[in-house]
This record gives C-alpha cells, structure tokens and sequence, in this order.
C-alpha cells in the first residue's frame, strides 16, 4: 500500500474520532533557507497527510483539505476506503466513500460542454439514508438482496457526442438525488478542449471552513460538534 494509518485519537469512550492518512512514499518538496548573508535552497523529503474526523453518529467523515497540491482528496477517498474494507474483511463487511457533492454542478457541466459523449451513475447500496429517497433505497436494497449488489450503475452514451438530459426527467433526479447525499457518484464524459475528458462529482465536493485548534481529544470534539451544528442547517 502507499498510504498509512496513524495518530488515531479516542474519546472517553473509546471512540475513534480522528486519525491521520497519507502517502507512506516521500515527496521531495524544496525549502528555502538563510545563511550567511545568502539564501540557499534546500531539498527535504516530506511525508504529506491529512486528518480525517470521524461523526460516528451522523456516519460523516471529515477529511482536511490541504492548501499544498501535496496529496489530492481522490487519493485520500481511495485509500481510506481501502484501509476501512480491510480491516472489515473479517466481518465479511464493506464500505463505499462518496463526498457530499452540490447537485447544480452535475447541471453546469452539461450546460458547460457542448459535446457530451457518457453520463454514468453510480449508486452505493447504503444503510443509513433512510426514508428520504424511499423509492430509491428499496430498488438498490432489492439488486443487493438478490444480486449481493454494492454498487448499481446506469450508464448512458451517444458515440457523436449528443447526448441530452432533460432537467425535468424524474429518473435522473432521483439518482442525483441519492447521489448528493453520500450515496453515491457521477461521470460524464465531454470533449474538452479539442479531446474526451472525464468530468466526476468530486468537482461539486462541498467543503465547510472550521479550523481545528490542535490535534487533541478536546480539540477534534469542538470540531465535531460545530460540523454537527452546520450540518443540521444546511
């Protein structure tokens, strides 16, 4: 694997809350020192993370967006998701990450791109969203009951690059919908400056500014409770 693990942080029960994840390869990143009367630059490995918070009870993640194009949030996702199904396997569990993702963006990108070749939704089969989108989770809850289904896709495609989706269409509202919620992710493939590119949901991620006082107990559950806060207005 090329991440690690570590610095996990309990609350008084036992808890896990945060933890931190990075690359286990060092990145040479270069700094620049002084030293009689001139300045020297200087190469040091670094080992770059970021730190993951964990709401149990609302099952959300928090992962810290780092301001140094050091390590990208797609790596992160990857490997946590690796990390978590791994230390599942024995319980014969699995987990699917997605990123609570803003639903107009999924509209501008079609707006955006006059060439639109694939759009392809993939739906988790979650346990916790509940009765918000019922008509959704019993369809996913039934492909995983008969098929051990985790993930259902539904992929569209015009070869000349015409495809159309109309706003107003009831079943891709309802997967976009299931999808801004943490289940799940879009892809659509445009042309792009003159070649086919793929535009995903990570682009509409949503983010929230909090700044974590230092890497304590009493810290990470200040955060956590002001996450909470924002998240129940929203």
């Amino acid at each position: 694997m090329d991440f690690y693990v570590g610095n996990s942080l309990f609350d008084e029960s036992q808890q896990l809350i945060a933890f931190k994840i990075g690359r286990s390869k060092p990145k040479p990143v270069k700094i620049s020192r002084y030293a009689d009367k001139n300045f020297k630059e200087t190469e040091e490995e670094d080992y770059p993370n970021a730190t993951i918070i964990w709401i149990k009870d609302q099952q959300i993640i928090l992962i810290e967006k780092l301001s140094q194009n050091l390590i990208n949030i797609e790596f992160l996702v990857n490997s946590l998701e690796m990390y978590l199904n791994e230390q599942l396997r024995f319980y014969e569990l699995q987990v699917s990450i997605a990123l609570l993702t803003d639903k107009a963006t999924f509209w501008d990108v079609l707006g955006q791109y006059g060439k639109v070749y694939n759009i392809e939704f993939i739906l988790f089969s979650p346990n916790f969203i509940g009765d918000f989108h019922k008509d959704t989770k019993e369809i996913l809850e039934e492909l995983k009951s008969s098929y051990n289904a985790n993930e259902t896709a539904l992929s569209i495609s015009n070869e000349e690059g015409n495809l159309t989706v109309p706003r107003e269409n009831p079943i891709i509202s309802k997967m976009l919908d299931w999808i801004v919620d943490g289940g799940g992710e879009w892809n659509v493939k445009v042309r792009k400056e003159g070649k086919r590119t793929t535009i995903n949901s990570t682009l509409g991620s949503k983010s929230i500014n909090l700044e974590l006082n230092g890497y304590d107990t009493q810290s990470v559950k200040e955060l956590i409770s002001m996450a909470v806060s924002l998240f129940a207005h929203e």
